[in-house]
């Protein structure tokens, strides 16, 4: 039989012929439809790129890092270090390839605002939809169940935050379409080499110490630079407000939602029964809210790149960590009394916190590094003295307030930044 194949514009012809059974699912193919960086598209306008591309890509890197392992020395075989059985790498390859079949649409927005998340949703999925498609081929699905729910620790081949393949592709894959591709991943290929499975964990030979070190300082920087841009915030936030509204008034229910796919949502959203909602989205299109308050710490208020007429102001720690899990509708309370004190429209206010929970779940830990004797490990945080108060350092940095207000009111909503900023403390 002929081999069925993807073209990928960073891999090359990859064969999915052993997976076609999963990847023909109504549900893989809904991946097609959905984009990898969401509403990112609206700053970076090539980022078009989706879920399933992502996931071809994620199942090839795996399966050609298993197929390396399989060549490592019998010595260091005997010692445990990348022993895995064919059907543990089997379900392995098929984690990989089905990881984000969950997601809804715009990447991780609809979380914050519904009670599912796309690994609980991906469950949902193999256990009703697909467990089937997993069978034929030769996969088995309570397992890879297990490592969706991050219950199995294998599934850390897959989605460890620094090692991780899928946590590769999409990392090259984004950098690629943003056009953010001059800030390449330091030596991946390199240090391929080097990463390796061994007590149940996945982690590196001690020769690849400070490249690997060097990556997770890329993943800072790639993180602060295209994910948590203050643009790319104030989309996520702009739609979370405008899905919080049709689900409150029951336009559509969180199963509908987590069905959709970007383009439904989208059109959803333009033509909503809701005035304010229509209201939110034509903002959106047409670029009406500006930043008109940001509020950081005081070493990083020069990063802050806006308009002359902004009211930027030094805040303190404890003020910009005072809305850790602000769920969607108390942030819109807060929006309401900025409104009320600026004398404005509520539909013309979006307050956008940036807090240490928000990144948290995209930043990457510390690696375990297998040392010579091959019996001993030592956190890759503990090697280096200064890594985790460089940890603090970027967490501090991200940490902000932004409000935006609509351009057309922002002299009036200028007059009343003192008073906001005073309303913004009573929360410490």
């Amino acid at each position: 039989m002929r081999p069925i194949t993807v073209p990928d514009p960073l891999l090359g012809e990859i064969d999915i012929t052993d997976v076609a059974p999963i990847v023909d699912t109504t549900d893989f193919q809904r991946l097609r439809r959905v984009k990898q960086l969401g509403t990112t598209i609206n700053l970076y306008p090539n980022a078009t790129h989706n879920r399933f591309g992502h996931c071809i890509g994620a199942y090839h890197r795996t399966k050609m890092r298993l197929h390396a392992w399989r060549d490592t020395p019998r010595a260091l075989k005997k010692k445990g270090v990348n022993v895995l059985s064919p059907q543990e790498e089997r379900d392995v390859i098929i984690y990989a390839l089905i990881h984000d079949i969950g997601h809804g649409p715009l990447s991780h927005i609809i979380e914050d605002v519904t009670t599912l998340n796309h690994e609980q949703n991906g469950q949902a999925l193999i256990r009703h939809n697909i467990k089937n498609a997993i069978r034929a081929s030769h996969g088995n699905p309570t397992k890879i169940y297990a490592m969706l729910g991050k219950q199995d620790p294998l599934g850390r081949i897959v989605d460890d935050k620094v090692l991780g393949s899928e946590k590769w592709d999409y990392l090259e894959r984004d950098l690629h379409f943003t056009g953010a591709g001059i800030m390449a991943p330091p030596h991946l290929k390199e240090i391929e080499k080097h990463v390796i499975w061994y007590d149940n964990r996945i982690m590196i030979d001690s020769e690849v110490v400070h490249a690997v070190r060097n990556l997770i300082v890329f993943y800072w920087n790639a993180y602060k630079d295209v994910y948590f841009s203050p643009k790319a915030l104030f989309y996520q936030r702009l739609f979370q407000k405008m899905i919080h509204t049709e689900l409150a008034t029951h336009a559509f229910t969180e199963h509908t939602l987590w069905n959709l796919n970007d383009g439904e949502l989208e059109g959803r959203l333009k033509l909503s029964n809701n005035k304010d909602v229509r209201k939110l989205f034509a903002y959106g299109a047409e670029r009406k809210l500006h930043r008109a308050l940001v509020l950081r710490l005081a070493p990083y208020l020069h990063e802050e790149q806006c308009e002359k007429n902004v009211y930027l102001r030094a805040g303190t720690r404890p003020l910009l960590t005072a809305f850790e899990d602000r769920t969607a509708g108390e942030l819109e309370t807060i929006e309401h009394n900025i409104a009320r004190i600026a004398h404005l429209p509520p539909a013309d206010i979006l307050f956008v916190p940036v807090t240490k929970l928000g990144h948290k779940r995209f930043s990457p830990h510390s690696t375990p590094i297998l040392l010579r004797n091959l019996k001993d490990t030592v956190d890759l945080f503990d090697h280096y003295a200064d890594m985790r108060p460089l940890l603090t350092t970027y967490e501090e940095s991200f940490l902000a307030l932004r409000i935006f207000c609509n351009q057309t009111h922002m002299q009036t909503f200028l007059r009343h930044a003192r008073e906001i900023e005073a309303f913004l403390s009573t929360f410490v």
